[in-house]
């Protein structure tokens, strides 16, 4: 409990909803706004954004993504949605989108949204619960994905069940085809593209 503040005296079973953050988190962010109430126009004019970019250089190499394709955004569902708004021109009719049982319900619904747009649909992978191995999920994925499925979103971490999805076997599904899964979840970076743009990751 020494990394939180939380109460010690409760025991928080959910973390997602409305995650606390570490203490040394905190006590940063508290320096940032010390030095913003000490000279708001030259924090925000000389500081912050020097600041936010170094936070995306560490972000994006610690995550192993590309540093100009690498975005903050406020939560998931605002990532989703931006995501889904870039790619929905190049998703073909009858494109298959697909989700699991386990999707974080605001994203779910914003593909459901973009399938009706694009006169696709969307595929939901039924995974189980409990989960007894990752091949489990695997193959509940090898068996959805088809010649249509166009997007994968994947929660790495799912929201209403805190499963650890297994994000490197469910990538070499179909042995290296077209789809591209994408995860998402509240606390970690969220991307998204069309299948066609490049191979599993």
């Amino acid at each position: 409990m020494a990394t939180w503040t939380l109460e010690p005296d409760t025991v928080h079973l959910n973390h997602g909803a409305f995650g606390a953050c570490p203490a040394e988190v905190l006590a940063v962010q508290s320096e940032f706004r010390r030095q913003m109430e000490a000279n708001p126009v030259g924090f925000m004019l000389r500081t912050y954004q020097p600041a936010l970019e170094r936070s995306r250089t560490a972000l994006a190499g610690f995550v192993g993504a590309d540093e100009a394709g690498t975005v903050f955004v406020p939560n998931a569902t605002y990532g989703v949605n931006s995501a889904l708004r870039t790619i929905e021109p190049h998703l073909p009719e009858g494109a298959e989108l697909v989700v699991t049982s386990h999707t974080y319900a605001a994203c779910w619904r914003a593909v459901d949204f973009t399938a009706r747009r694009c006169g696709g649909s969307v595929v939901v992978v039924d995974v189980p619960f409990p989960v007894s191995s990752p091949d489990e999920v695997t193959a509940a994925f090898a068996a959805a994905v088809t010649e249509r499925t166009a997007m994968v979103l994947l929660d790495h971490g799912t929201s209403p069940t805190a499963i650890v999805m297994p994000l490197g076997d469910i990538g070499g599904v179909r042995m290296g085809s077209r789809i591209t899964p994408r995860k998402s979840l509240a606390s970690v970076p969220v991307s998204a593209l069309p299948a066609s743009s490049a191979g599993a990751s």
